[in-house]
């Protein structure tokens, strides 16, 4: 009894010390156990975006929208920009980013290296502290093969673990909430399509905001009747609450991935990637990321040969097995 007193009275410690912390955590997995809430709310947003433009654009201004061509013009690149993010987002949803298969063993391995990945995979499971952990981490990656302690199943190179999807993701970037599925080797380019259409869309709704903003603006100037109703008026400000914070975010996330992908990067890649220009940079050295083929072929690897096929959702005809990628055969640090 006295132990279990002790162990509360640590834990409310805990708490009360790393409060916000605690809670944060606490929503996290939460979150993880209801991703599809993420997705519902990415699926109302944009229907609220849409009701909302018919609501003060539309309805109000019928005539112009569904009697003239430039009207007609309009909904149709509405209706366009709504269709393409619709299925960009099915498609990050429902494609796999491409598993290991099972059995998978590393060609012209021999048997004493099948043993070393698992004992080096071993080690950096029981490292204790940190600096000998991200030791046993460097050598487990500089060893030509590597192995998943939770799948018990060898690991292709640029392949790791997601602990959401509990599997082994083949050229994993990261696990995202907001599509409620992991985005690596298959679906990569779509998750950046889904980025572009969405940006889009919303962009387009934004500035269709902005326009009956300054037409108000103009008609309490010019002692004009205002046309634009309290209720539309609301609508508008709901809209530039959310979709404010919501457009920062996917344009500063849509630059990220296209900065990896010119590098042909991962997430997970660039902060090992740092770790080898700091060596790199100690032994004065020049760095150079192994599957870095320049620019122009590394987004014609991700996207696509041909350019009309960059921003559409439909798969790249330069896509990987996701176990062999092309180098340019330059020696790392």
């Amino acid at each position: 009894k006295k132990s279990e007193h002790l162990n509360k009275k640590t834990l409310s410690t805990d708490i009360t010390r790393k409060g916000p912390i605690f809670i944060f955590f606490i929503v996290l997995r939460l979150l993880k156990k209801k991703m599809k809430i993420l997705v519902c709310m990415v699926i109302g947003i944009v229907s609220m975006l849409y009701i909302s433009h018919w609501i003060c654009n539309v309805f109000p201004n019928s005539e112009y929208y569904f009697n003239s061509i430039y009207g007609f013009f309009h909904l149709g690149v509405q209706t366009f920009l709504l269709v393409m993010f619709t299925f960009s987002y099915y498609r990050i949803i429902n494609t796999k980013p491409g598993y290991i298969k099972h059995g998978w063993v590393p060609p012209g391995s021999t048997q004493e290296d099948l043993e070393k990945a698992k004992e080096l995979a071993r080690e950096v499971a029981t490292a204790k502290g940190r600096k000998e952990k991200k030791k046993k981490k460097e050598e487990e990656r500089r060893f030509k093969v590597r192995y998943c302690r939770r799948c018990r199943a060898y690991k292709p190179p640029r392949s790791h673990h997601c602990s959401d999807c509990n599997i082994c993701v083949l050229r994993m970037d990261h696990h995202c909430p907001w599509v409620n599925n992991c985005v690596g080797n298959k679906n990569h380019k779509f998750f950046i399509v889904f980025l572009i259409w969405g940006i889009t869309g919303i962009l387009y709704g934004v500035f269709a905001f902005v326009y009956l903003i300054l037409k108000l603006l103009y008609d309490i100037s010019q002692d004009a009747e205002i046309t634009l109703t309290p209720f539309q008026g609301a609508i508008i400000a709901i809209n530039f609450c959310i979709l404010a914070p919501v457009i920062m975010g996917m344009i500063s996330l849509l630059c990220w991935q296209l900065s990896l992908a010119c590098t042909n990067t991962t997430t997970i890649e660039f902060h090992e990637k740092r770790t080898l220009i700091i060596e790199a940079r100690k032994n004065k050295k020049k760095f150079k990321w192994r599957y870095d083929l320049g620019a122009k072929k590394n987004l014609h690897l991700f996207f696509g040969s041909k350019r009309w096929m960059w921003i559409l959702p439909i798969p790249n005809d330069t896509l990987s097995d996701g176990i062999n990628y092309p180098t340019n055969n330059i020696l790392e640090v």
